[in-house]
């Protein structure tokens, strides 16, 4: 089992409908190669949770990179993992909010950009697993 933690811009604004076809083509494509995870979308930022074999996990990660409607990819953290923390999604979603973040953390971040800056690991699997208790 193999895990990586990204965060990415988006390039220009995404639609409803855009993000819905995102999420649909990240859905099949996670499901044909047996990986799992979570993607955050917070006012224009994207952090995602992708977990499986390694090999599985680098290529949709490969994908990603290559993805025109994001920008400013920058891997957090990867490695081995003894367990899925989302085994039964192949992308559970969330829509999330700066105020949601400072609520879970409590404190004032100025942005999202200036709160990722800071982020741990540890605070972004905190997050993407909307469990402030971890």
């Amino acid at each position: 089992m193999y895990y990586l933690i990204y965060f990415a811009y988006e390039s220009s604004p995404f639609t409803p409908t855009g993000l819905e076809e995102l999420l649909v083509q990240a859905r099949d494509k996670n499901a044909k190669y047996n990986v799992t995870g979570k993607l955050l979308y917070v006012e224009g930022t994207f952090i995602q949770l992708l977990e499986g074999d390694k090999e599985a996990v680098k290529h949709i990660f490969s994908s990603i990179e290559k993805d025109k409607r994001i920008i400013a990819l920058k891997v957090v953290i990867e490695g081995p993992a003894k367990t899925r923390y989302f085994p039964d999604w192949s992308m559970a979603y969330e829509k999330i909010s700066l105020a949601d973040i400072n609520q879970m953390e409590q404190c004032e971040h100025p942005g999202v950009k200036e709160y990722l800056k800071n982020a741990t690991p540890f605070r972004l699997i905190k997050l993407i697993a909307n469990n402030p208790l971890l």
